[in-house]
């Protein structure tokens, strides 16, 4: 007997349960940091892989603050180029998470990355987004799908870490 397949790629994203994944529900998961001391960072650790049996594009990952309508419908974002206590880090073994093609079987590793400057929590509308030519057309020139977008929260407790210094005193 013959069989014909079809090559077809997959995405799939992850993270530690005790930091808000929830397996099976993306739309409930959430990063959680909970609580961190100013001066101090926490890292989650996150995996996307590509299950399938095809090559995966990644158009973009990236961080955002954007709001969203009484239906869900993205009304707005603002891409995040630089902020001084959320960021994105390579992995132990990998290039930093950006535009690029998952093999079929194969991850992309990275750490999101918070260290409160200030007492006070992530603001409510920032988000980790994902666009993958299953969710976005990476070749288009105006923007076309529909991103996965996955709220980030936690709040730093203590106080304000200086950011000037006198020497002597």
């Amino acid at each position: 007997e013959t069989s014909l397949n079809r090559l077809q790629a997959d995405f799939a994203i992850a993270w530690p349960g005790e930091y808000g994944f929830v397996e099976g529900d993306l739309s409930s998961s959430r990063f959680a940091f909970g609580a961190v001391s100013t001066g101090t960072f926490k890292d989650i650790e996150v995996q996307i892989s590509n299950p399938g049996n095809a090559s995966l594009e990644i158009c973009s990952i990236y961080l955002a603050k954007a709001s969203f309508d009484e239906n869900g419908e993205l009304a707005n974002e603002t891409r995040v180029e630089v902020d001084p206590e959320l960021g994105l880090l390579s992995g132990q073994d990998g290039p930093a998470p950006g535009a690029g093609t998952l093999a079929p079987g194969s991850a992309l590793d990275f750490l999101l990355h918070y260290s409160p400057l200030f007492g006070s929590p992530i603001e409510d509308d920032m988000y980790l987004v994902v666009k993958h030519d299953l969710n976005w057309n990476c070749e288009a020139e105006e923007a076309s799908g529909d991103p996965l977008f996955i709220a980030i929260v936690g709040a730093g407790e203590g106080d304000p870490v200086p950011d000037i210094y006198a020497n002597p005193q």
